[in-house]
This record gives structure tokens, C-alpha cells and sequence, in this order.
């Protein structure tokens, strides 16, 4: 196999957990935007590595469909940070801070164990 099949194997794992993200959150939210707008930046990289692989070359498309690609991911992490700082991302958020706080005293208990 070569590297683009590689590439475009893991691109699909990572689109169809990005999809499946999509599906779970709110409708209209800034998280599902961010979720929908990187599955497709991710689509297109997708698209990209397969015809690659396939060896079909559409030089002069090529670039403006990997700025395009990049242009949707970086629209992504925007909505993301977004969806963060209005607070749609509590829930896991907390989650994260119970687990580190969690996994601190677990530690701190086995360096009082020794």
C-alpha cells in the first residue's frame, strides 16, 4: 500500500468519527458547525489521497481544492473555540476536569504507597 491509501484510509476513520460527531450535537449549534464544516475539509483531503492513489492527476485543481480543504478545517476549529467560549462544551469540559483531578489523587496516592 502506498502512502496516499494510507492516507486516505485514515482520512475516512477520522470523517466518519467527525460525522458521527456532527449527528450527537445540537442542531444549529456552534459545535455541530464545527463538526460539519471539518468533515468536509476532511472530504476533500479524502478525495484528494484517493485520486492520488488512484493516479488520476488534476494538477492545476489540485491546489485550490487543498486550500478549500484547509479553509473548512481552519472554519472548524473557529466554530469550535466558539462553541467553547459559550459555554456549549461544559459537559465535557467537566468530564476532562473530573478525570485530571481524578488521575492526580490516583498518582498521589501510589507516590504515598512507595
Amino acid at each position: 500500500m502506498d502512502s496516499f491509501t494510507i492516507r486516505a484510509i485514515l482520512a475516512g476513520i477520522i470523517l466518519i468519527i467527525l460525522v458521527q460527531q456532527a449527528r450527537h450535537a445540537t442542531a444549529g449549534s456552534h459545535r455541530r458547525r464545527a463538526f460539519v464544516l471539518a468533515a468536509g475539509g476532511l472530504s476533500l483531503f479524502l478525495l484528494i489521497h484517493l485520486s492520488l492513489a488512484l493516479g488520476i492527476t488534476v494538477g492545476p485543481l489540485m491546489m485550490p481544492l487543498v486550500a478549500l480543504a484547509i479553509g473548512l478545517l481552519a472554519a472548524g476549529m473557529l466554530f469550535l473555540v466558539l462553541a467553547w467560549r459559550q459555554g456549549e462544551m461544559r459537559e465535557q469540559v467537566e468530564r476532562m476536569r473530573e478525570a485530571f483531578v481524578t488521575e492526580r489523587t490516583r498518582r498521589e496516592q501510589e507516590v504515598e504507597e512507595k
